[in-house]
């Protein structure tokens, strides 16, 4: 999930998902300041959601226009989601800036794709990939992940 977050929506947001998600404010104003991320556990279910701080520049207008509504659960309120594609390639950028060493973020890069493969737009992903500076990752995840592209 992409969210277009400000420090004054900190508290509003806790207030709103508190009942049913373990949310730590500390970490989301962290994740705010830096433009990074934070993750959102659902009580009941265990689901673990992560959230991508929106993030200046070309890409992240392109990924907010691209973003698709949905809710978590029937009956909850709806969320703007990012894209497989735009999930690929902020991940992508997150585990590259990270030194490339975060085996849980590339494991999760892979299953997007295995699961998204069919629907995947890889003409968008490889236009997209150089502005991040992540094409030669995201030829490596598809290599990883067994998928066969032209």
């Amino acid at each position: 999930m992409v969210a277009a977050l400000q420090l004054k929506h900190v508290q509003t947001l806790v207030a709103m998902l508190q009942q049913e998600y373990y949310i730590d404010a500390d970490m989301i104003r962290g994740a705010i300041q830096n433009r990074s991320s934070f993750n959102l556990l659902h009580h009941d279910t265990g689901v673990k959601v992560d959230v991508f701080v929106q993030k200046t520049g070309l890409f992240s207008q392109q990924e907010m226009r691209r973003a698709r509504e949905d809710v978590l659960e029937v009956g909850s309120r709806p969320f703007f989601f990012a894209s497989a594609e735009d999930m690929i390639l902020a991940k992508l950028d997150w585990w590259k800036q990270g030194g490339g060493a975060s085996h849980r973020q590339w494991n999760d890069i892979l299953e997007i794709i295995k699961e998204k493969h069919a629907g995947l737009d890889i003409t968008y992903l490889r236009q997209s990939a150089p502005m991040l500076g992540v094409a030669d990752v995201l030829e490596k995840a598809f290599n990883d992940a067994g998928l066969q592209t032209p």
